[in-house]
């Protein structure tokens, strides 16, 4: 798979949504590229002392009501219609059931472009949760943070008109 082309393809109107109960290197969480770029991760000094799973849960969006529905609210407040999200890219490391879950969630609003970056700890289970998805599967170090950052550069270069 070609990330930049993919995200040069992404339309001009839709934003870009990284989640990741770790760091993503190079970058804090916040909007970024005048609010196209959406980043919730696991920055905080609080979220770092979590475990995996509830590290997720600290940083991931929520839906207003449940998680079809219209809109997200990130964990520092801004909101988010999901009408607006091209490419939600969500780190899935050891602890990844509740990350590939809420990405297959997400999947199920075809016009969302949605890729899980994940270490190999565990990797054929990761692969076979997103069987039959369309959710494309990115490999990464532990951690993610590294590849998780390239993405985010790989974003702005790509949308940054200058």
């Amino acid at each position: 798979m070609d990330i930049r082309a993919v995200i040069r393809g992404v339309g001009p109107d839709k934003k870009f949504l990284l989640v990741s109960y770790n760091l993503v290197w190079g970058f804090k969480s916040g909007i970024q590229n005048g609010g196209r770029l959406i980043i919730c991760a696991g920055d905080s000094r609080s979220a770092s002392l979590m475990s995996g799973e509830d590290r997720f849960e600290a940083v991931r969006p929520r839906s207003e009501y449940d998680e079809l529905g219209s809109r997200f609210v990130t964990p520092s407040g801004q909101e988010v219609r999901k009408s607006d999200l091209g490419l939600v890219v969500v780190y899935a490391g050891f602890d990844f059931k509740l990350a590939i879950d809420w990405a297959r969630i997400l999947k199920k609003n075809r016009s969302i472009i949605v890729w899980v970056v994940a270490c190999d700890c565990d990797w054929g289970r990761k692969k076979r949760m997103i069987e039959g998805t369309d959710i494309e599967l990115i490999e990464a170090r532990c951690g993610g943070d590294f590849e998780m950052g390239n993405i985010a550069r790989e974003i702005l270069t790509a949308t940054n008109p200058n």
